[in-house]
């Protein structure tokens, strides 16, 4: 039994800001907080600098929007630092950053906003500038591991409906649900079902029960 992919999963491939290296000299007694505000900075390295001065390290970006829609004149939905880009939009966790491309139009990427639960992140748009750098994942392989990076690997809602022995093998005849009660007030569909051994060659389960409580 193959289980159809989720098509919110579907990328094709990444973009990463272009940051721009910066080299600060502290006078002797500035507080660095003064510099990491200014640039909204997390990480920025130090290392001692001639007459007392310390010389601090870290790349910067640019002020970004995303907007509804491919369109410069649509309402923007959010706004931020392009070095910072990973706390607004998903992405796989690297420096810098590789935030998940869905889609592209002509000067534009479809972009996800980040939220708790993938699911039900909204799609945005970003302009393809000089600020970003794009990667087409060229594989069907390479997007799905870069797809599990992104949201985690896949674990989609199972039904069971009936069990049976075979041989002295555990059989489950199960259904693959589109989401869960706790996900959407849509009823969920059946989007695949067949049988399937109830462990591994290992002896790991093959499914299991998750409970909320």
């Amino acid at each position: 039994m193959r289980v159809p992919d989720d098509s919110r999963r579907r990328v094709i491939g990444y973009v990463e800001p272009v940051l721009e290296p910066q080299r600060v000299v502290l006078a002797p007694g500035q507080d660095p907080e003064e510099i990491r505000r200014r640039y909204n900075v997390t990480y920025m390295p130090s290392q001692p600098g001639p007459n007392g001065t310390r010389v601090l390290y870290f790349d910067s970006g640019v002020p970004a929007r995303a907007f509804e829609r491919p369109d410069r004149a649509a309402p923007p939905v959010a706004s931020f630092q392009t070095d910072v880009c990973q706390r607004v939009l998903r992405g796989a966790s690297a420096n810098p950053p590789k935030v998940a491309v869905f889609e592209r139009r002509a000067g534009w990427f479809q972009v996800a906003l980040l939220r708790d639960d993938w699911k039900v992140e909204p799609r945005a748009w970003i302009e393809a500038t000089a600020a970003w750098r794009f990667h087409a994942l060229e594989t069907e392989a390479e997007r799905t591991e870069f797809a599990g990076n992104v949201f985690a690997p896949e674990a989609p809602t199972v039904r069971l409906v009936a069990s049976r022995m075979v041989a002295g093998a555990l059989w489950l005849q199960i259904e693959m649900m589109s989401h869960t009660i706790y996900e959407s007030n849509e009823p969920p569909r059946v989007i695949a079902a067949g049988w399937v051994r109830a462990h591994g060659p290992a002896g790991a389960p093959v499914v299991w029960f998750y409970s909320r409580d």
